[in-house]
C-alpha cells in the first residue's frame, strides 16, 4: 500500500522511539496493513496468508504483560465495591470461557470492504473458514493460537488491499484476572442485551502497560491503546457484548479511528449437553483520513471436541 496514509505515518512514526519492542514474523503477510489485537503486545507474531487449499493457516500470540508485570502484581482493587464484586464475577467467566476456547471448532464467514465516500462499497470480498482457537500458556496465564482452514472466497470486483483482522473475538480478555490490573473500570448504567438485564462496564488502558492492540504496516507492529464498554450479565458476569475504540487517534501513523463490536451468546452442544460461551460476531472498522475499511467475522456451527491421548510402555 505505498503512498497510503499508513505509509506516510510509517516513516513518520519511525522517526520517534517505538512505545515496545517489534515481534518479527518469520513468514510476511501478503496485505501491508493490518490489525491483531496482541494481549500483552510483546509475543512472537505469525501470520500466513493462506489460498484455497492451503494448509492450516496460524496466527499465535502469546498473552502477556512481561514488561509491565511489576506495576500490577496483585491487581488494582476497585474503590466501588459493588463494582469490584461485578468485575470479581466477569474474571471467573473470562477465565472459563478461555478454558473452553480450546475445546471448540466452528465456521468463520469473514467479510471485507473497503468503502468509499457515503458509505459506498468500492470493493468486497467474502471467506469461509474453518476456526478453531487453541488455547495454551500456563496456569491463569492465556496463551492462544487461532486456526484457520480456507474453504471459500468470492467477491472482490477489482484489485484492492483489504484490512487483515485477526484475534478480536477474545477481546473479552480485557476482563480475564492477568489483565484486568491493566485497565481502569466504571460502572455505565444498565441496558438489557438479547432478553438479558445487563450492567454496562466502562475500561480505558492504563497509560505505561502494554496494548492488546497493535496495526501492523510491512511486517513490522504499532501499539495502539484501547478504551471502550462492555455490556455484562449483572448475575453470572458473563460478557454479552464489548465494544473498544482507540483511546486516541494515532495520527503519526495516519490512523484516525479504530472501532470494533464483538458479540458472544451461550450454546449448548448435544450429546454431551456441555454449555459454554462462543464469540458469535466480531466487526472491526479502521479510518484515516482518505480510507476506510470495514471488516465482519460471523461464527457459527459451534462444535465441541475432546482430545484424548494414551500411552503404553513398550516390553
Amino acid at each position: 500500500m505505498e503512498g497510503t496514509d499508513f505509509e506516510r505515518g510509517r516513516h513518520r512514526a519511525e522517526q520517534a522511539e517505538s512505545e515496545c519492542p517489534t515481534p518479527k514474523s518469520d513468514i510476511p503477510i501478503d496485505l501491508r496493513s493490518s490489525i491483531q489485537p496482541l494481549p500483552g503486545g510483546t509475543a512472537p507474531y505469525r501470520d500466513d496468508h493462506a489460498t484455497v487449499g492451503e494448509n492450516m493457516t496460524r496466527v499465535t500470540r502469546a498473552l502477556a504483560l512481561i514488561a509491565v508485570l511489576p506495576l500490577i502484581t496483585g491487581g488494582v482493587r476497585a474503590e466501588d465495591s459493588n463494582l469490584q464484586a461485578l468485575l470479581d464475577r466477569t474474571a471467573e467467566w473470562a477465565e472459563a470461557f478461555w478454558q473452553d476456547l480450546g475445546s471448540v471448532s466452528c465456521v468463520e464467514t469473514m467479510e471485507q470492504s473497503k468503502i468509499g465516500d457515503k458509505g459506498k462499497i468500492l470493493s468486497q470480498q467474502s471467506s469461509v473458514y474453518d476456526y478453531v482457537i487453541v488455547s495454551a500458556g500456563k496456569p491463569g496465564r492465556p496463551m492462544i493460537e487461532e486456526s484457520r482452514l480456507l474453504q471459500k472466497a468470492t467477491g472482490k470486483s477489482r484489485p484492492m488491499a483489504f484490512l487483515v483482522t485477526s484475534g478480536f473475538s477474545v477481546l473479552s480478555l480485557v476482563f480475564h484476572p492477568y489483565y484486568q490490573g491493566s485497565f481502569q473500570f466504571s460502572l455505565a448504567g444498565e441496558d438489557t442485551i438479547d432478553g438479558r438485564q445487563a450492567s454496562k462496564i466502562g475500561f480505558s488502558q492504563i497509560p505505561g502497560t502494554r496494548p492488546m492492540t497493535a496495526l501492523r504496516v510491512r511486517g513490522r507492529l504499532y501499539p495502539l491503546h484501547i478504551k471502550g464498554q462492555a455490556w455484562v450479565d449483572a448475575g453470572n458476569g458473563a460478557i454479552l457484548k464489548i465494544q473498544s475504540s482507540l483511546l486516541e487517534p494515532k495520527l503519526e501513523l495516519g490512523l484516525v479511528a479504530l472501532n470494533s463490536s464483538v458479540a458472544y451468546a451461550p450454546v449448548r452442544f448435544k450429546p454431551s449437553s456441555k454449555s459454554c460461551w462462543v464469540p458469535v460476531e466480531a466487526a472491526v472498522e479502521a479510518r484515516t483520513q482518505r480510507q476506510h475499511w470495514r471488516n465482519v467475522h460471523q461464527f457459527a456451527a459451534h462444535k465441541y471436541f475432546t482430545v484424548t491421548s494414551e500411552s503404553s510402555v513398550l516390553p
